[in-house]
């Protein structure tokens, strides 16, 4: 009992120096970011060593986020060194305007003042500042980077590398089937998901599309739901993101590239996009770019099964809420890469 005593009270003092060692080590900048009719309220995390320092963009993933869901990274980042600027999307937060009723390029035009806002502050090397995506964000990063020679390098989270309508419909199958749906279920989802893709692209065919989403309220696909008037925001947003091609994007970028994905996510068909990206890079001859799957990750990069433990120990000592290992491998690559530039 001695000994087991003496070992838990040496683990305690050695979570004291962890927690010491991952402590809060930089300071936060609250700004506003002048965008194409709107005005990003933003942080900037500054690393509390000399600089001027490497710089990321953070864009956001799907829906009404705000900064607060990218503190975790901002934190890592400056903890390696890495200035990053995390901001509430458009109509989120303390930001003006709004993400629904604005074309999706809307989005690319706000990650592109935010990069522009990055590389004139003091702290920052403008040479060295590039651009973060995670998940829908993984379509915007790369379109930002095609068309601003100020973005240096490019890091993905979670990317799809398809069209917005192959990422949709293989996100409902997987709705789908882990509701417990068949086969012909997963068909006729995916029948329902094109009618609703050709509505929106077309204004045809309204009757047909909400005489099926009544139907399906009371069958395994009423988890589908859908749009329930001819007049709701989604439409005219989804015709702008489906007409969106990933890979025209991806083609023209030439600066270095960091790609991950995690091998269960259900959000993301993480091996066709991964075969899509490597194509693609291939072909337009970008050689800088390091394309990774975490087998065992899901579309956050959480580590799932056993290793869901040792992320929350990790979260507890480091006290970073949303912290995850690929967080420290993407802040190195960050740090690795602009030191070589």
């Amino acid at each position: 009992m001695h000994i087991i005593a003496l070992a838990l009270r040496r683990m305690a003092v050695l979570a004291l120096f962890a927690l010491a060692a991952c402590g809060q080590r930089h300071t936060r900048v609250e700004v506003r970011i002048a965008g194409d009719s709107v005005v990003l309220a933003g942080t900037l995390f500054l690393p509390t060593t000399a600089g001027p320092h490497p710089g990321v963009v953070i864009v956001h993933g799907f829906g009404a986020q705000t900064r607060d869901a990218y503190v975790s990274f901002a934190t890592v980042f400056a903890q390696h060194g890495v200035a990053t600027l995390i901001y509430d999307k458009r109509g989120t937060g303390e930001s003006t305007g709004s993400w629904q009723h604005s074309p999706f390029a809307a989005l690319a035009d706000d990650a592109s003042a935010a990069v522009d806002f990055l590389v004139y502050r003091a702290e920052v090397d403008s040479t060295r500042v590039g651009i973060w995506g995670g998940s829908e964000g993984g379509w915007i990063a790369p379109w930002v980077a095609a068309r601003s020679p100020r973005v240096a390098f490019v890091v993905t989270q979670s990317a799809p590398v398809v069209t917005a309508e192959q990422q949709h419909l293989f996100q409902v199958e997987q709705l789908v089937r882990d509701a417990g749906g068949t086969a012909h279920d997963v068909q006729r989802a995916h029948d329902y998901v094109r009618m609703q893709l050709r509505y929106a692209a077309t204004g045809a065919g309204w009757t047909e599309y909400a005489r099926q989403r009544e139907a399906n309220r009371s069958g395994v696909l009423g988890i589908l739901g859908g749009p329930p008037t001819p007049d709701d925001w989604w439409w005219a947003w989804s015709r702008t993101r489906m007409a969106f091609d990933p890979l025209a994007a991806w083609r023209s970028v030439s600066v270095p590239i960091l790609a991950v994905w995690g091998g269960r996510d259900h959000n993301v068909p993480v091996e066709e996009s991964r075969a899509a990206l490597a194509k693609v890079l291939r072909q337009s001859g970008n050689r800088s770019a390091t394309l990774i799957v975490i087998p065992d990750a899901n579309h956050d990069l959480a580590p799932t099964g056993l290793g869901r433990v040792t992320v929350l120990v990790d979260r507890a000592t480091r006290r970073i809420p949303y912290y995850t290992p690929s967080m420290n491998l993407m802040a190195e690559w960050i740090a690795t890469t602009t030191s070589a530039r």
